[in-house]
This record gives structure tokens, C-alpha cells and sequence, in this order.
């Protein structure tokens, strides 16, 4: 209701002894969330954002439920961080910075510590530096192409990576080129009403 429809309607919970979650001997719930006969359900459904934010509030209820269980004190693992740039500073010189993300629903989702993995070419990430503050200088002259992402983590454990950027630098003293990635949208694709009809419509936008 917070982050997509203030109108969800909640059709009740149940805590029943069903077979299915009773036999798994780890702690367990079915989520029967939409309905592949409602439209609407199935533009919720198609959305990548809703569906992400559905699997957190499932991580969410799980670690809660553990920590009544055990009566111990629980952390929420923070969002990606945002806002991720790299800029040049002369001589080989490029600083790395972020933002947090903060989690409007919940207040321990705070980021106390960033993870920088660094690949180069075709090489594997490898963590380089874990840092406080949301930024990270590197210096960088030998003509490989040196790219990086951000992880974010708390005592709760680490968020998932953000977007990659990559530099390149061999010291030749080239001039920079810019690359700004201001593309951010994803979505479920476009949708339509004509008359008793509605629907999907994949040809004008697909969805991202």
C-alpha cells in the first residue's frame, strides 16, 4: 500500500497446518499474492519494481519471524546504492562515488560499510577497498579497462551490487570522454483499455 496502491486490498492470512510448509523443517509460508485473471494484478505482476519489492517484503517477514523465534535483534541488508559516478582528476587519477539508497519502510536497511570490487577486462570482480564513506579514489595509467561496482552492507549482511562503470586510462594524456548513463527506467510494458477489452500492448513498448 506504502510503495505502489494505498487501495491493496488485504483478503486475510491464515496460519494453518498445510502440508506443504509443515513437512519442510525450515520456516516456511504461501504467498498467494495474484491473480492471473485480474488485469490489474497482472500489471503489478509484470513490473519488475513491484516484483523486486515483493521479494523483499518476503525476505523481510522471514528474517522478522526468526527474530521474535529466537528472541534476537534483527537488520534488514541495505537497497543498492544510486547515484554511482566516476570522475577524472588529472593524471591517472579517478574518484568513485554513491549515494545510499534508504529504505522508506524500513529503519535498519542503513548502510554502515560499502564493499568496491574492481574487474579487469574479462576478469572476475574482486573486492579492493571497503570504505565508510560513499566514495573511493583510484589511480589508474595501464591502458586495461578497469571496471568497478558497489556493494553495500550492514550487520545484516550485503545488498545487492549496483550498475557497473568502467574507466579507461594509458597515461597518454588523451582528452577524457564523458559517459553519463542517465537511463534508469524499468517497467512492465504498455497497457490498454478499448471498450470491454484490455490488455498488453508489447508492440508500442515492451517493458524494460
Amino acid at each position: 500500500r506504502t510503495l505502489h496502491n494505498p487501495l491493496w486490498t488485504l483478503r486475510g492470512n491464515r496460519d494453518k497446518k498445510y502440508y506443504e510448509i509443515r513437512e519442510t523443517k525450515v520456516p516456511a509460508m504461501i504467498i498467494e499474492l495474484l491473480s492471473h485473471q485480474n488485469f490489474d494484478d497482472m500489471k503489478f505482476g509484470l513490473d519488475p519494481v513491484f516484483r523486486f519489492d515483493v521479494a523483499r517484503a518476503v525476505y523481510k517477514g522471514i528474517l522478522k519471524f526468526l527474530s521474535r523465534r529466537y528472541d534476537v535483534p534483527y537488520v534488514v541488508q541495505p537497497l543498492p546504492v544510486g547515484h554511482f559516478a566516476i570522475k577524472a582528476g588529472g593524471g591517472g587519477k579517478y574518484r568513485l562515488s554513491w549515494r545510499q539508497t534508504l529504505d522508506p519502510l524500513e529503519k535498519t536497511a542503513y548502510a554502515k560499510y560499502y564493499v568496491v570490487e574492481e574487474r579487469i577486462d574479462n576478469g572476475a570482480f574482486r573486492e579492493v577497498a571497503t570504505v565508510t564513506d560513499p566514495q573511493w579514489d583510484v589511480k589508474v595509467t595501464d591502458g586495461r579497462i578497469h571496471s568497478y561496482r558497489i556493494v553495500a552492507g550492514n550487520d545484516g549482511g550485503r545488498g545487492f551490487p549496483s550498475e557497473v562503470l568502467a574507466l579507461y586510462d594509458d597515461g597518454s594524456g588523451i582528452p577524457a570522454v564523458n559517459i553519463v548513463n542517465g537511463f534508469t527506467r524499468i517497467s512492465a510494458p504498455d497497457d490498454f483499455y478499448a471498450g470491454e477489452f484490455c490488455g498488453f500492448n508489447y508492440l508500442a513498448d515492451g517493458g524494460v
